[in-house]
């Protein structure tokens, strides 16, 4: 007996023995007892005790055991101890200690000491600021 069968003219490999297998000409690996699967003519990664896993044939990197994750192939800096934390493969400076912080890339100044601050990467002066310049992210000076 033969392990290829044909669905339209492409091969598709049927032999559940070994790891691979073929819905549309592509190789996919199936075997639960394998290092990889695909569902989509790509490699992915499967098993949890390794670092990587892959959704759609780009590698992400899920060790939880070390500092980054990825969610979209771009490896995601995850480290909670350092000042740094990314959830679109771009770096935010989420330390609040210190007086910056990002949630979309761009650095925000959030020290309200010197009386500036950010929403959108755009330095607001916040001594009464108006407003609409504070909701727009134009500089005012109102003294």
């Amino acid at each position: 007996m033969s392990n290829y069968r044909s669905f339209s003219g492409m091969p598709l490999l049927i032999n559940t023995a070994g790891p691979y297998r073929s819905f549309s000409g592509t190789p996919l690996l199936t075997k639960p007892t394998a290092e990889y699967s695909s569902y989509s003519g790509s490699l992915i990664l499967l098993p949890t005790r390794g670092p990587h896993y892959s959704f759609s044939g780009t590698p992400l990197l899920i060790n939880t055991k070390g500092p980054y994750r990825s969610l979209s192939g771009t490896p995601l800096l995850l480290e909670q101890k350092g000042a740094y934390q990314s959830f679109s493969g771009t770096p935010l400076l989420i330390n609040t200690k210190g007086p910056y912080k990002s949630m979309s890339g761009t650095p925000l100044l959030l020290q309200e000491k010197n009386g500036y601050r950010s929403f959108s990467g755009v330095p607001l002066l916040i001594k009464n600021p108006t407003t609409l310049s504070s909701l727009l992210g134009i500089p005012t000076l109102l003294n």
